[in-house]
């Protein structure tokens, strides 16, 4: 899945919370290479631009580990982690409920956060360019382009099409958002039984 993995890629370099905007200057911690657990001792910091909120972001890239600590734009922000395959994984949070708020650990910031695997299989082989066979049944999450994404405010899914000799298989997040075209996820089939959708709300449960 090609195209996905351009937008993921670009998403995990902005990872923080989502709609959340002071109105007032935060002041934060400001690091490179800070670990996690966070030690603020000798570690300095900054005050943000009006309406930035503080972050906190780690990366995982092979067997290197990186933790950063500093300010965002709110609308930058977005909770959780980003695993995409060959890249590693991204993870980060932001917040705004008082000066110095990012020295959470980032760990516990995204514990409870709920991910959904996404990818995209098709059987039909014009379709090769953004198909992941490992996204087919079996499931195989160790495959290639198979990510893993936050789900805010919604519910992983797996949508299931077989029409004329084509099997097509989506496993993604459903966000509740009023935004979303895709709309919440609602575990069904419709009347030929052509097109069917699971549906699930525990961290990664969209393998089935």
């Amino acid at each position: 899945m090609k195209a996905p993995g351009s937008s993921l890629l670009l998403f995990a370099c902005m990872l923080f919370v989502s709609g959340i905007g002071p109105c007032v200057a935060l002041d934060c911690y400001s690091c490179i290479d800070c670990e996690d657990p966070f030690d603020p001792t000798g570690v300095t910091t900054m005050t943000c631009p009006s309406g930035s909120v503080c972050n906190a972001q780690s990366m995982l890239i092979g067997d290197t580990e990186l933790f950063m600590r500093g300010c965002t734009e709110a609308d930058l922000c977005t909770p959780g982690c980003v695993t995409a395959p060959d890249l590693g994984t991204f993870c980060g949070y932001c917040c705004d409920d008082g000066d110095l708020c990012n020295s959470k650990s980032i760990a516990d910031a995204v514990e409870d956060i709920l991910h959904c695997y996404l990818c995209a299989y098709s059987s039909d082989p014009s379709a090769s360019n953004f198909s992941s066979p490992a996204c087919n049944d079996p499931f195989d999450a160790n495959g290639a382009e198979i990510y893993q994404s936050p789900c805010a405010d919604g519910q992983c899914g797996v949508t299931k099409t077989n029409f004329m000799g084509t099997t097509v298989v989506t496993r993604m997040c459903f966000s509740d958002f009023d935004s979303n075209p895709l709309g919440e996820c609602i575990p069904r089939c419709d009347a030929l039984s052509i097109t069917c959708q699971t549906c699930c709300s525990d961290n990664l449960c969209n393998d089935g």
